[in-house]
């Protein structure tokens, strides 16, 4: 799971760090702002941000909306010294979905970082005919397994998880491998067409789409 930290305050983003980065399966970003924080998110796919709260109301419910128009499937948490259940209600709906008030409880942080790992680790994903179970590491279609492991079982879930998103190349590498930089963007067309040969030649299906110079998308089921 990959988690977006955005907190101006440096030696809290320290501690927060220290929280949650020893957490197994976890790949942490940092930024200080909401507009880097927003380049970051046009760039990579994240499925938890970590938002600071007490940024100026105006910008942080732009920030919250569009992240969430854009990502639907991101989780967003909210630190704010704000006290109020009033401004509680509010954040969460203008799209955020959990909320956190400072001073920071870091065991209590660490403990909901750690339910939505088990959330994004856990989840069964239904799509149509397609079964995929993330903690066993197995896909089925109609019933009947599909022979899918490692990097290319990874990438199949990270697309399933993003349906109809253009994903690039780039993005599927820091989202995926450990060491993104040491790794040839070829990886990614041969774990495509591993892909292709056990799930959409054998089963005649289409799951995902190469879109030319962007990316690829998980397209499964076709309108």
């Amino acid at each position: 799971m990959r988690i977006l930290i955005i907190e101006p305050d440096r030696q809290l983003m320290e501690e927060i760090k220290s929280a949650i980065t020893p957490i197994g399966g976890v790949k942490v970003d940092e930024t200080y702002s909401l507009k880097d924080g927003e380049c970051y998110l046009q760039y990579r796919q994240y499925d938890l941000a970590i938002v600071d709260g007490d940024h100026p109301l105006p910008p942080l419910y732009t920030f919250l909306a569009s992240t969430r128009s854009r990502n639907p499937f991101i989780r967003l948490l909210l630190l704010s010294s704000n006290q109020s259940i009033e401004e509680e209600i509010k954040a969460l709906k203008m799209g955020a979905d959990d909320y956190l008030r400072k001073p920071l409880n870091l065991e209590l942080l660490k403990a909901k970082v750690n339910v939505h790992l088990r959330n994004w680790e856990g989840d069964t994903l239904r799509i149509k005919d397609l079964t995929i179970k993330p903690r066993e590491e197995k896909i089925y279609f109609k019933g009947e397994e599909i022979g899918l492991k490692g990097k290319a079982f990874e990438l199949f879930l990270y697309l399933a998880r993003h349906p109809n998103q253009v994903i690039t190349k780039e993005q599927l590498l820091h989202a995926i491998w450990e060491d993104p930089d040491l790794v040839s963007h070829n990886v990614i067309e041969v774990n495509i067409n591993t892909i292709r040969k056990k799930v959409d030649k054998r089963f005649k299906i289409a799951t995902i789409e190469t879109i030319r110079r962007r990316g690829y998308k998980f397209c499964y089921p076709k309108e």
